[in-house]
């Protein structure tokens, strides 16, 4: 998509080339929470890459033992060749993204990116420094927004301290229906906008338009289709003269998506994966050919392996309730062992040793928010009201 291209120019991202093949992953531009893999739970499959059965692409995932992914390697073969390592902080957030890429016979740092959050643990900025003329410079900075409902309702890009773009949310009945983006140097203006339309709970259809001249012109449309499980099997991009213009067809195991670990990384958004029910693992890809014709290109390979940490959650459990909670909050299952509480920005907010299998710990004077408990290995998530 044409904002695509505009937000990886304006950015000077030195990732990925987005070339037609990387067009598939641009199914829709939705706010999206991405999920958190629990690190000590019981997983049947774990997603460790996909390739392209021409060869051309190959991609793989490296976990840690918290099921986090430490480490994703891209390969274009004959053109680019790519790996990022990622670090987190105590509370499981992605908070750096080194990118390397393989330049005269060796690995050459080019870029990272930076990400914090905010008290609710929801992804506050993204910035990004790339290496130009053996100095590290600054690139773009992503701000984001939220209503107390947590929904994203503003995304800001700033460059060199100017602001060159805003995207604006709006939502019905808890479901995003409106992106309006506004971009340029000085002064910003409309651009582009995508209405969404639903189906069960499902996004079937993503009007698309731009605005030039004082007008929105109509430039097309994203349209989805859904098995009965829920599973989201066809995604086509078709031109404003109803010319399918991209096609991607899906093929699903009977895993269950929620008992699979997926790469959860903010650098690749993939919509289409984490709202269905079971894991795919085929796509295939069509795409025009230089004569405007569609033309089958390849199919996605993706790959799932069961070595996958488990815990055995009958040796000891630990649990929290109320949740939500406003004065005392009471954990059980850490008798003998340390606990920890900290708040989203990574603070210590209680540590103690507990002597009982249930204890009892106050609240009260907690500012109101989303707080991470460790202990006995296993991290619980509660949040405090007021």
């Amino acid at each position: 998509m044409k904002k695509i291209a505009l937000i990886l120019t304006l950015c000077l991202i030195v990732m990925m080339s987005f070339a037609q093949r990387q067009q598939r992953h641009n199914a829709a531009s939705a706010p999206f929470q991405y999920g958190i893999n629990e690190p000590h739970r019981s997983y049947e499959q774990r997603m460790v890459g996909y390739s392209t059965s021409d060869n051309y692409e190959m991609v793989n995932y490296t976990y840690n033992d918290q099921n986090q992914v430490i480490d994703m390697y891209h390969l274009w073969t004959g053109y680019e060749e790519l790996h990022d390592s990622l670090h987190y902080n105590e509370l499981g957030q992605l908070i750096r993204d080194d990118g390397y890429q393989f330049l005269d016979t060796q690995w050459k740092h080019v870029y990272y990116i930076e990400y914090t959050y905010n008290a609710q643990g929801r992804l506050d900025s993204r910035t990004n420094y790339n290496f130009f003329s053996n100095e590290w410079q600054l690139g773009g900075v992503y701000n984001y927004y939220y209503n107390t409902d947590g929904q994203l309702v503003q995304t800001d890009l700033t460059m060199g301290g100017s602001l060159v773009q805003t995207i604006e949310y709006e939502y019905e009945n808890g479901s995003l229906v409106l992106e309006l983006w506004s971009s340029g140097w000085g002064s910003l203006e409309p651009s582009e906008k995508l209405e969404y339309e639903y189906e069960n709970g499902k996004v079937v259809r993503i009007n698309d338009y731009y605005y030039e001249a004082g007008y929105w012109d109509y430039a097309g449309r994203q349209e989805f289709e859904y098995d009965a499980n829920g599973n989201c099997v066809l995604h086509q991009t078709l031109s404003a003269t109803d010319d399918v213009t991209s096609k991607s067809i899906y093929e699903f195991n009977n895993t269950l998506l929620a008992n699979t670990v997926i790469p959860y990384t903010p650098e690749e958004p993939r919509p289409c994966v984490y709202t269905n029910t079971n894991n795919f693992v085929l796509e295939e890809w069509y795409g025009m050919d230089d004569n405007n014709v569609l033309q089958y290109i390849c199919d996605y390979i993706y790959d799932y392996d069961n070595d996958v940490t488990v815990t055995d959650f009958s040796k000891s459990e630990v649990a929290v309730s109320p949740n939500p909670v406003s004065n005392m909050l009471k954990i059980s299952g850490v008798a003998g062992v340390q606990v920890e509480i900290f708040d989203m920005q990574g603070r210590l907010m209680k540590s103690f040793t507990a002597e009982n299998d249930v204890v009892s710990v106050n609240v009260s004077a907690f500012p109101a928010g989303l707080y991470i408990l460790k202990a006995s290995g296993t991290t619980q998530k509660f949040c405090v009201t007021r």
